[in-house]
């Protein structure tokens, strides 16, 4: 009777569902590690963007402390000089040219001193990116040690499950495995679903009063929904079965 072949779908369906359920762990562990190993190369990316920028204002700091120092000397070599030039119109030229110096000198340590404040906030900004790549990486290598360690055990899972399934396999008839596999294949995983209160619990959309009747009554055939196309069997629980 169908009853006895509904009987061993679902449990194949179980043991299905239960391997599933073990791929899906697995899968989740997986998209975990590869979704943290992508945001460490995204920071690393960040690090060394941050890096350069560090560089070139290093690189600016050191040009302005070139032209501060030229600027300082500038005016040490023109304040001996006035005690050496000869008439008033190289006097005021030279302390017109220490003025200028002056002012350089003035710009240049204000320059210097943003510099040096962009600097040290790229530092900072530094520090915790390279920290945080730090802590990702861990946390990389520790997911990686928990999916080392499942990965034995869920492997015997499957094979323990898998030799059940078989012997229920066994069991029927292969072109009632075949129907199952396929409807299985295209209904994500579940090709045998129960039915409750008129509604199938796989669509969840409301069958026709004949099917479920029939389905109440029990039938020599196995019975599939009209709009999700999986297998069915009465589901009722607490509704009293056709007699």
């Amino acid at each position: 009777m169908a009853s006895g072949v509904l009987k061993i779908l679902k449990e194949i369906q179980q043991l299905d569902t239960e391997i599933l359920s073990i791929e899906k762990e697995e899968e989740e562990l997986r998209r975990k590690i590869d979704e943290a190993t992508r945001e460490i190369k995204r920071y690393a990316t960040f690090v060394e963007k941050l890096e350069e920028d560090m560089e070139g204002l290093r690189a600016e700091r050191r040009e302005r402390e070139e032209r501060l120092q030229e600027n300082r000397d500038r005016i040490d070599r023109d304040q001996q000089r006035l005690n050496e030039v000869k008439n008033d119109r190289q006097y005021k030229a030279l302390l017109k040219e220490i003025e200028n110096a002056e002012k350089a000198v003035r710009l240049l340590d204000m320059e210097m001193a943003s510099l040096s404040d962009k600097i040290t906030r790229k530092q900072e900004e530094l520090t915790r990116k390279k920290e945080s790549v730090d802590e990702k990486t861990r946390g990389v290598e520790s997911l990686k040690e928990e999916l080392a360690q499942k990965e034995a055990r869920w492997r015997e899972e499957i094979e323990a499950i898998k030799t059940k399934r078989q012997a229920l396999v066994e069991g029927l008839n292969p072109v009632v495995v075949r129907r199952y596999e396929l409807i299985r294949q295209r209904r994500g995983g579940v090709g045998i679903t129960g039915v409750k209160n008129e509604t199938c619990l796989g669509c969840f959309i409301q069958i026709p009063p004949q099917v479920y009747n029939q389905l109440r009554k029990g039938s020599e055939e196995l019975i599939t929904c009209p709009h999700c196309h999986r297998i069915l069997y009465f589901d009722g629980n607490n509704e009293p079965s056709a007699t």
